[in-house]
């Protein structure tokens, strides 16, 4: 219940502020966009999501650097920031049909020509949404162990084409219980935390006439 609630509190102020959301998940396994997709009307404001479960599927996919796993492991703060970026870039991206398609950090600045993925045009603004994590049983270890889990979210102003000030966050959280206790708190955190963003940043949100 708690997640259904938070999951329509997102979309709410995605809604009145003009916002569409994408998500990179690993350790959720889309549980994360299947509790914002299971809100009525979410669709004016969910693009799409993809489950990057492997690293083969962070790289391919989401661009995250080898380099990046290599020195810090997949489940990581910085792997948490790379995953958002990657799906940052998706949703600003041009698809096959356009041309002269410009990728670069968007935790910056990124340059593109708008358009493609039949993205919403009177969106203002771009939520990311990333999660990494271990859920368990096993896999844990005294330096990573079952419960770790790292959110991150940001939020892309596609009429400056930068990141809003302060609109880049990420997060550590140790989480216990089951295997699926923990990623119901994951979600949950991570649901709550994109709320917190939006909340402390849409006085700065210019609103539509």
């Amino acid at each position: 219940m708690i997640i259904c609630e938070l999951a329509r509190k997102l979309v709410e102020l995605a809604i009145k502020n003009d916002i569409m959301i994408c998500a990179a998940e690993s350790c959720t396994g889309g549980m994360v966009s299947q509790a914002i997709t299971s809100i009525p009307g979410s669709s004016r404001v969910f693009y799409g999501s993809v489950v990057t479960y492997s690293n083969d599927a962070k790289m391919q996919l989401l661009g995250v650097e080898k380099k990046i796993l290599k020195k810090h492991g997949a489940v990581s703060l910085e792997v948490a920031k790379a995953m958002v970026i990657g799906a940052m870039e998706i949703i600003i991206g041009q698809d096959a049909n356009n041309s002269k398609a410009s990728k670069s950090s968007v935790s910056k600045k990124a340059t593109h020509e708008d358009g493609g993925y039949n993205i919403k045009n009177d969106s203002s603004y771009f939520l990311s949404i990333a999660t990494t994590g271990i859920a368990g049983p096993s896999g844990g270890s005294e330096e990573k162990p079952v419960g770790l889990l790292y959110n991150a979210m940001l939020l892309y102003d596609k009429s400056t084409k930068e990141s809003v000030s302060n609109g880049f966050i990420a997060f550590k959280n140790i989480f216990y219980g089951d295997r699926e206790a923990i990623r119901q708190q994951g979600v949950i955190h991570t649901i709550s935390r994109s709320i917190d963003l939006l909340m402390t940043l849409s006085e700065d949100i210019p609103k539509k006439a």
